[in-house]
C-alpha cells in the first residue's frame, strides 16, 4: 500500500518534510531522513498516513532537537553574580528568540543551536548588557552587565558612624522607546 511520511514542527506546525513511500507485503515501510544541521530545536511530529487504509490507532511519533545546553553567567560591574536578570539569545540564522532568567547563582541555563546568537540580558526590561557568542557545542559565557551594587556609610561632621538612621534613597528611572 502507498502511504505518505510528513515531519510536523509542532511549535508552527509547519511540515518540514513529507514523502510518498509504498509498504512491503508484510506492511513494512522503510524510510530515511536526516535532520538538517539549521533544524529549530524542539518538537517534531512523525506521522505516516496511509492513502486508502484507516487506521484506528494512526502511526505517530515525537522527537525533539534538543539544542546544546548553554549557560549564561550573569555578572554585575563588580564581577558578582545576579539573580532574578531576563536572558534572551537570538540565533541570527533562524531569527528565532531563545529566553530564560539567572537563577539564585546568577546563572541562566538555555538550549541553543549551532550557531551565531546575540545574548541581551534584561533587568526590569531594561537592556543592561550584551554579547555576542558562537555555539559550537556545550558551553559557558560570563556576561557583564550595567549592574553595580551601592553601600551608604552615615557620618557625622566629625566623621563617627551614625547607628539607626532612616534613609530615604531615591534616582531617576528612564527607559527609551525606540519608535
Amino acid at each position: 500500500e502507498n502511504a505518505t511520511i510528513s515531519i510536523k514542527y509542532e511549535k508552527t506546525g509547519v511540515v518540514v518534510h513529507s514523502e510518498a513511500v509504498t509498504a512491503s507485503s508484510g506492511g513494512i515501510i522503510n524510510s530515511n531522513w536526516t535532520v538538517p544541521s539549521d533544524a529549530l530545536i524542539g518538537d517534531y511530529n512523525i506521522t505516516i498516513t496511509a492513502d486508502t487504509t484507516e487506521k484506528p490507532v494512526p502511526d505517530s511519533q515525537l522527537f525533539s532537537v534538543p539544542g546544546y545546553a548553554v549557560k549564561i553567567n550573569i555578572l554585575n560591574l563588580a564581577g558578582e553574580t545576579v539573580p532574578e536578570i531576563v536572558v534572551e539569545a537570538l540565533d541570527e540564522a533562524t531569527d528565532t528568540v531563545y529566553d530564560g532568567t539567572s537563577d539564585n547563582n546568577g546563572g541562566a541555563s538555555l538550549k541553543l543551536e549551532k550557531g551565531n546568537h546575540i545574548v541581551t540580558a534584561f533587568w526590569n526590561g531594561v537592556d543592561v548588557g550584551e554579547m555576542n557568542v558562537s555555539i559550537t557545542g556545550a558551553s559557558s559565557f560570563d556576561l557583564t552587565c550595567e549592574l553595580t551594587n551601592i553601600k551608604v556609610t552615615v557620618k557625622n561632621e566629625n566623621s563617627h558612624l551614625i547607628a539607626f538612621v532612616s534613609l530615604n534613597i531615591t534616582y531617576p528611572y528612564f527607559t527609551t522607546k525606540e519608535e
